[in-house]
């Protein structure tokens, strides 16, 4: 979250209500903060500790940076073969917006003309059919993050959208090609317009496609 622009206004109304309560039920107290949601800027706040430095919302001075390890693979490469990540994007968008959004990542994803297709679906948010776009694949079985399983993907690519997993994981391995499609249309959904992510995930490495429409 301190990589994108997230301010107080980009919460839902019920979730300024019930923290104070859960926070006093904890014996904490609870302060909203007044520039970005994660209470970066904020003086209670003295310390961000971060994987990278570019883009991060906070106070210089507060930052302390601790990169991830990188990790050498202990499977092969294999070509043709290609990791797609599923998030719950559909929970943000429209029945209507969310075909759309499928559709075009389904007709792009042909393009690469993978021989091999491995999806790994998020544990907790449901896909939205979204798979279904992308001919026959396999279901990746391993309960960890997609982090946590990086010396073992085989793909020479991984696919996604609206993740920074795909952060996580091209610092982890810099010798895969990680992919990041339709940030001209999903931030309109999933972060109110703010497409402060796309400047993260391209000082990371990440290639960006768009989807070329932005509603």
């Amino acid at each position: 979250m301190n990589y994108q622009d997230i301010g107080v206004d980009d919460r839902a109304g019920w979730r300024w209500q019930v923290k104070p309560v859960v926070a006093a039920l904890i014996g904490l107290n609870y302060s909203i903060p007044h520039q970005h949601l994660s209470g970066a800027f904020e003086p209670e706040c003295a310390r961000v500790v971060a994987f990278a430095a570019p883009h991060i919302q906070a106070p210089p001075e507060k930052v302390e940076v601790f990169p991830f390890d990188i990790v050498t693979p202990e499977r092969p490469m294999e070509a043709g073969t290609i990791l797609v990540v599923i998030t719950g994007i559909a929970q943000w968008m429209s029945e209507e917006a969310f075909e759309r959004f499928a559709d075009a990542f389904g007709a792009w994803f042909a393009t690469l003309k993978a021989r091999r297709v491995l999806v790994k679906f998020h544990p907790h948010y449901p896909s939205g059919g979204i798979e279904t776009r992308l001919g026959a694949f396999e279901t990746v079985t391993d309960k960890r993050s997609v982090e946590g399983m990086a010396a073992d993907i085989n793909a020479e690519a991984v696919v996604g959208f609206c993740t920074t997993a795909l952060v996580t994981v091209k610092l982890r391995r810099p010798d895969l090609r990680c992919i990041d499609f339709g940030s001209d249309f999903y931030c309109t959904y999933a972060y109110h317009g703010d497409r402060s992510v796309v400047a993260f995930l391209k000082a990371s490495g990440i290639e960006i496609v768009e989807m070329g429409q932005d509603r």
